[in-house]
């Protein structure tokens, strides 16, 4: 009896050993998991999709905080610094909720901005500063029409009961950035892209 318990011990403490290294192997592997609302895990196509809006998110919100950090450098006019000051503080936020789901699904961030995106600021950066303000908030009305559009298609889509909420709350920021945008570019002077 004795040789049963301590072969059931040895047996009971070499299991409990391998689960932390397979719980490790799963922490290592980038694939995110995420359940739909149903509670059911989700198909492959839905984690790539979930997976490439956070990645895209990312770099919108990135994009966005430097966009308002050279607009809040640059302008000279009061009301666009506190939109630009909006758009900083709306989107840090937006990325901070964004980075705990994505450390929840075991999600990188990506490295960097899109070469899109940089040659964006880059080009803001060179625009003179007689045309800067105006400049800066048609970019601000077309990034946000493009956003609004976006988060829409993928909350329609998503499973992801927490990321539909992330879209949801973002969307409703990225409204107010994009009307405030339009009366910006009202007062300045400049009419707003479409």
């Amino acid at each position: 009896m004795k040789i049963n318990i301590l072969t059931t011990l040895i047996l009971g403490a070499s299991l409990s050993l391998a689960i932390p290294t397979f719980a490790e192997d799963l922490k290592s592997d980038k694939t995110p998991v995420t359940n739909t609302s149903a509670g059911e895990p989700a198909t492959a196509s839905d984690v790539a999709a979930d997976t490439r809006f956070m990645e895209n998110a990312t770099q919108v919100n990135w994009t966005e905080v430097k966009l308002g950090e050279l607009a809040r450098s640059r302008t000279q006019r009061a009301d666009v610094k506190a939109y630009a000051e909006l758009i900083i503080q709306h989107h840090k936020n937006a990325q901070q909720s964004l980075k705990e789901i994505m450390s929840k699904v075991n999600t990188a961030l990506p490295k960097d901005i899109t070469t899109e995106q940089q040659a964006a600021i880059d080009d803001l950066k060179r625009t003179a500063d007689a045309d800067f303000d105006r400049m800066f908030v048609k970019r601000m009305v077309v990034d946000h029409e493009k956003g609004v559009a976006l988060y829409e298609a993928f909350i329609g889509s998503t499973k992801s009961p927490e990321l539909k909420n992330y879209a949801n709350i973002t969307i409703d920021h990225m409204r107010l950035h994009l009307q405030k945008a339009e009366e910006l570019a009202k007062a300045i002077g400049g009419v707003a892209a479409k």
